[in-house]
């Protein structure tokens, strides 16, 4: 069996068909997978890293993101040391939401999560509906209050997870 000096859990949450899925098979195989896998309930996956000459487990966990899913999200994200609350840029309602997971994610976790929030599919730029400009000012607004309030720092990026353009885990 193999041993590790840390091991850290990381969640991925959002709504239904954002991507989440495809952010952890991209990151832990090297996969890319052009059509829609829906998750039920939730999938694992795990990443052997070496952070500072040591031996490093990150354990990820997709979580379902329809509604009917929902009440098992806390079962899954107990104990996780970070979160990627991830949206579709081309879905005004999955970045909307975030902020609820984010609410949700605080309450249960309180000051002990890192959290990142991850515009998803910028491929498809064409049909953007949430703009970079106003992801950012929403989440600086977002960071502002999180720093006065104490609570954990909130990280926001945009992945593009197509293999076409060569993007890397």
């Amino acid at each position: 069996m193999d041993s590790y000096a840390k091991s850290f859990k990381v969640v991925l949450l959002g709504e239904g068909a954002v991507g989440k899925t495809s952010l952890m098979l991209r990151y832990t195989e090297n996969k890319f997978i052009n059509e829609h896998i829906s998750t039920i309930q939730a999938a694992f996956a795990s990443k052997h890293l070496i952070v500072d000459n040591e031996r490093v487990e990150l354990a990820i966990w997709d979580t379902a993101g329809q509604e009917r899913f929902h009440a098992l999200g806390p079962i899954y994200y107990r104990d996780s040391h970070g979160a990627l609350l991830v949206y579709d840029i081309t879905d005004r309602r999955s970045f909307e939401r975030v902020k609820k997971w984010v609410e949700e994610l605080l309450q249960m976790l309180g000051d002990t999560v890192v959290l990142f929030v991850v515009g998803n599919k910028i491929d498809l730029e064409s049909s953007r509906v949430v703009s970079v400009e106003e992801a950012a000012k929403g989440w600086s607004d977002f960071l502002n209050f999180l720093i006065f309030s104490q609570l954990p720092i909130l990280f926001y990026f945009e992945f593009l997870d197509t293999a076409q353009v060569g993007a890397r885990p």
